[in-house]
């Protein structure tokens, strides 16, 4: 399971998921648990954060998997091809030092603010 993975959906503001399985380039759809605002709190569309939900990738802006989640999720060792460094060994100008450098890239940093939606707000938007 990958956790914490944000999902960007199209005209919604992003949501955080818990990934059953990392998605494959054959997948229409993301299957996730545990559904939830960046906040922490339940988005107005689920009723139980326990149930699985599935969201076809039409409906997908991109989804963005921290690279903290993918360091506590297993991954299978990568197929090397004729020529191919092996994964601990950095091959030249691949630019490995120059992102170990870049604090922004390190996926450490915390969101800025709270982007989500006021339930106040939705209430109204649903009463017009």
């Amino acid at each position: 399971m990958i956790r914490n993975v944000v999902l960007h959906l199209l005209n919604e503001q992003p949501l955080h998921a818990d990934l059953l399985a990392e998605p494959t380039p054959g997948d229409v759809t993301v299957v996730c648990t545990n559904v939830r605002l960046m906040n922490g709190q339940r988005p107005a569309f689920v009723d139980d954060l326990r149930s699985t939900f599935i969201f076809p990738y039409t409906q997908m802006r991109f989804i963005e998997i921290p690279a903290t989640a993918r360091a506590a999720a297993p991954e299978p060792p990568p197929a090397l091809g004729p020529g191919e460094p092996s994964p601990g060994e950095p091959s030249p100008g691949d630019g490995a030092s120059d992102r170990k450098a870049d604090p922004a890239l390190d996926g450490g940093s915390e969101p800025e603010g709270d982007l989500g939606l006021d339930e106040e707000l939705l209430r109204r938007v649903r009463e017009l």
